[in-house]
């Protein structure tokens, strides 16, 4: 395992100490691209110097091994490192330069190696860092549309995954069970906003003498890319449709896994008040 695999799972903002030929204060801040490859923004700060240093890395797989392209102000600056050993990143140009980086459940850690005035590589920059909180995703401007971009149906649910999204109260809401459509509009009605999304619908709108059987890979993906649309512009959303529990459930795990939460599951009985669905929303 690369260290850019623990890292994609530790996206966020991190603070720490650093020691070098002064000390400073470290940030960094990992992001997701969302093409396979991860963005590193690395500063240093002291009291006296102030930002000291900035410099700006990605992180990908090139090649079959993972390569580490970082620059201080642009293209004029870019160098690239190879991974060796796990973390262990070093210089494929002419400068005598390394990288090493380790990640645990508490800390990340930078160190920096170059030749000192006798010519011997050794560390000479050391940062340690916390993290202090997950990045976010900026909402959109009022009446802005998501930018939504796919390739296939398969890559609809995907292609706008490079972050999370945080959805109002009550979140994502997956009805199953009979009569869950009375449900789901009495419930969005009393919200003072939120987005009814009916699954079936999508099958549905294919029409034609070669249109085939129901898709279900296909509905869940442009499920997934409707609700995530409405959930970027700030609406909770209340997904229903006339499909068994174990597809519902399938749905779930597809939103989660696009960055969507908090996403709900509710069990609606037959003949059930949406009082009581609103109930055991407010209760979880």
């Amino acid at each position: 395992m690369s260290i850019l695999d623990l890292l994609a799972e530790a996206g966020g903002v991190y603070w720490g100490r650093g020691t070098g030929p002064d000390e400073f204060v470290a940030r960094v801040s990992l992001t997701d691209a969302g093409d396979g490859t991860l963005v590193m923004e690395y500063e240093a700060w002291s009291h006296e110097n102030g930002l000291q240093h900035a410099e700006a890395a990605r992180l990908g797989r090139v090649d079959d091994g993972v390569t580490l392209v970082a620059t201080s102000d642009g293209a004029s600056d870019t160098m690239v490192f190879r991974e060796g050993e796990h973390g262990v990143f070093g210089s494929t140009g002419p400068e005598r330069v390394g990288l090493v980086i380790t990640a645990d459940d508490d800390d990340l850690t930078f160190s920096w190696w170059w030749p000192d005035e006798g010519g011997h590589l050794r560390e000479q920059s050391r940062a340690v860092m916390s993290p202090v909180r997950p990045t976010v995703t900026a909402p959109p401007l009022p009446g802005q549309v998501p930018d939504v971009r796919a390739d296939s149906p398969a890559d609809l649910a995907a292609a706008p995954g490079a972050s999370s999204v945080a959805v109002p109260w009550p979140g994502i809401v997956v009805l199953a069970g009979p009569g869950t459509g009375v449900v789901a509009q009495r419930l969005a009605e009393r919200l003072s906003r939120a987005a009814v999304v009916r699954t079936d619908l999508f099958d549905k709108a294919v029409r034609g003498n070669q249109a085939g059987a129901p898709d279900p890979v296909l509905r869940h993906a442009i499920s997934v890319a409707v609700v995530r649309g409405y959930a970027v512009a700030g609406h909770p959303v209340i997904v229903h449709g006339a499909a068994d529990r174990s597809d519902h459930e399938r749905l779930v795990a597809e939103l989660e896994d696009a960055g969507l939460a908090p996403v709900r599951l509710v069990d609606v009985e037959d003949g059930e008040d949406y009082g009581e669905v609103a109930r055991r929303l407010i209760e979880r």
